[in-house]
């Protein structure tokens, strides 16, 4: 009975650090600026970046990267979005829980967002989107 609970904790994988580049895509049709923002959990890796003069259909490699941690009961990452197109002002919510997995370490995420709609996009498990108001 106890090498069962052994074997059973031992297929628990340890929290494990690590990364992925992000790009920035800007799908509005428009000349914009751009504000970025990602943070893992409550406070861990926080990060916020700003894009001058994103022309439309502009992609940006390797903005920033989002360093996150998986494992059991590690955490969450959030995601983020500001622009400013014609001089008005657009944002998607400040907490838009969107998590990348193992199987996305290292691989490119793809943030592309319209006048209303951010897409998450993660490399390998499911993306999601985010209204922009």
């Amino acid at each position: 009975m106890s090498s069962e609970r052994e074997s059973s904790r031992e297929a628990i994988p340890p929290a494990t650090e690590r990364s992925c580049p992000v790009d920035v895509r800007n799908d509005t049709g428009k000349m914009v600026d751009v504000f970025v923002g990602y943070r893992f959990d409550e406070d861990s890796y926080k990060q916020f970046w700003k894009i001058e003069g994103m022309a439309k259909e502009e992609i940006r490699r390797s903005v920033f990267t989002a360093r996150y941690v998986t494992g059991l009961g590690t955490g969450h990452c959030y995601w983020f979005i500001s622009l400013v197109a014609d001089g008005i002002w657009y944002a998607s919510r400040s907490d838009k829980q969107c998590d990348l997995k193992a199987v996305d370490q290292d691989k490119p995420v793809l943030l592309s967002f319209t006048l209303d709609n951010l897409r998450i996009g993660c490399p390998e498990s499911s993306g999601c989107d985010t209204p922009i108001h």
